[in-house]
């Protein structure tokens, strides 16, 4: 048996109706309704890769700790489906253009393959501001780092990739030599899956992949990436946008949605031809959306909007084991997923009504990047940050712990510092809203609690031996 879990980046779901359209031809089930648990990448994934939310498992951003600095502690890439599923006979892979990867504590895969999603001039500007800040710190006057070779090369650099040309240059010669994708269209997608492919048919008959693919993520053809750098950290702050920026957006998006699309659907027709999907698990899914400019916002984070958690679900069951298809009219959480996988794999799975949940919930720890590491990663000029900085009003909103809860009869945001609830849809009284939080709360701590406990007990085994 094949399992493949391909989960594609700020893929929304109300931009995936072609997508399901193929792929019902594949004989798919289309589910509707379904939530991711975060507004960002790492914590989805580790919600969908071990089917807790994100207080549960503890992966995600806070007032302190934020992205690129959030890894997957060890304690919880233990009970991942890769080292589950390794356990039952599977070979694991992962592939991935994205966050999904081993630097980032996505361990237990017995072949990873990744790749740099984005053009290699900027891998080389973040090293070259790594080298002059380590230059810095050691004091030295600016004649001392002027006579050194590396800050000569380090500035060569840098002046050099202020001229489009050259940078172009470098990408197409760079992206040849390593395999990097040729960015702004294809993020790597195409390399992916022709290495998906080549594992397919191979000899080995358990198999489990997980493909992150990144097209639909920022930056878009339509618009510079400097130009897009600064206009995220403007509306992070401050809330607001350029229509003309937002224009530019939706139709970088789109053209993006078209071409993952065709991709992923020439994929699935390599792997009928192959007669590979009948005995197959698909499951195709995002981990969050991305703001187009709905409710002043763009791209993805902070927010709790359904352009940012509604995600497309599609999924191909594998012909030789009989499972009823209910499709309940209920909600549906990302972190069910990880049920309906494991069903499957241990042949236990006896309906799909396993993925359906009267209420899900979804939460948000307020900016999930560091504003300081975006800055020297776009090349902004620190100068507009501080002064921006001015009107933020101590992130009073930004930095709130909120938690979204959804049903079919409703939908509401309970800001769980000021104790406040803001209903998006339907009706409920207060009270049963505030007995709703409580109940998901105490449940996400005990099992925090218990994992951090699972945590101390082994460390002391290994000790005592």
């Amino acid at each position: 048996m094949f399992i493949i879990l391909m989960i594609i980046d700020c893929l929304r779901d109300d931009y995936s109706s072609q997508l399901k359209q193929l792929l019902y031809k594949k004989e798919f089930v289309v589910y509707d309704n379904v939530y991711s648990t975060s507004s960002w990448t790492i914590p989805s994934i580790v919600s969908i890769l071990t089917g807790l939310y994100p207080s549960e498992h503890g992966v995600h951003e806070s007032k302190h700790v934020k992205n690129p600095y959030i890894k997957v502690p060890h304690y919880i890439q233990n009970i991942m489906l890769q080292k589950i599923l390794s356990r039952k006979g599977f070979y694991t892979y992962l592939l991935s253009a994205g966050l999904t990867s081993s630097y980032f504590g996505f361990t237990g895969f017995h072949l990873e393959y990744t790749i740099i999603p984005e053009p290699i001039h900027t891998v080389l500007l973040n090293l070259t501001s790594i080298i002059k800040q380590k230059m810095r710190s050691k004091n030295l006057s600016q004649d001392q780092m002027n006579a050194s070779p590396l800050y000569y090369i380090t500035n060569v650099i840098r002046k050099g990739f202020r001229k489009s040309i050259l940078r172009k240059v470098v990408d197409d010669i760079l992206s040849y030599m390593f395999r990097i994708p040729r960015w702004k269209l294809d993020k790597g997608c195409s390399t992916l899956l022709w290495k998906a492919k080549k594992i397919l048919t191979s000899n080995l008959r358990k198999k489990f992949l997980l493909i992150h693919l990144v097209e639909p993520h920022e930056p878009y053809p339509t618009i510079r990436f400097e130009e897009l750098g600064v206009w995220e950290i403007i509306n992070d702050i401050l809330g607001i946008v350029d229509p003309d920026v937002v224009e530019k957006l939706r139709v970088g998006y789109a053209e993006k949605v078209r071409y993952i699309t065709q991709k992923i659907w020439e994929f699935v027709v390599y792997l009928d031809e192959k007669r590979a999907l009948d005995n197959s698990l698909i499951i195709i899914t995002a981990d969050h959306g991305q703001m187009l400019g709905e409710n002043n916002a763009i791209l993805h984070g902070i927010h709790l909007y359904d352009e940012l958690l509604r995600i497309p679900l599609l999924i191909h069951y594998p012909k030789t084991i009989n499972i009823e298809i209910t499709k309940a009219k209920k909600v549906i959480s990302s972190t069910r997923i990880y049920d309906i996988i494991l069903g499957i794999a241990s042949k236990e799975a006896q309906s799909d009504e396993v993925l359906c949940s009267d209420i899900v919930f979804s939460e948000s720890w307020g900016l999930h990047h560091d504003i300081n590491y975006l800055i020297k990663r776009r090349g902004i000029d620190p100068r507009i940050v501080s002064f921006l900085e001015k009107y933020r009003l101590k992130q009073l909103y930004l930095e709130n712990f909120r938690i979204r809860a959804t049903s079919t009869d409703f939908s509401f945001i309970y800001h769980v510092d000021k104790q406040k609830i803001e209903l998006l849809r339907g009706s409920i009284d207060e009270k049963t809203a505030q007995e709703i939080v409580d109940r998901y709360l105490s449940n996400a701590i005990k099992m925090h609690l218990r994992l951090r406990l699972k945590r101390i007990t082994m460390k002391s085994l290994k000790m005592l031996k």
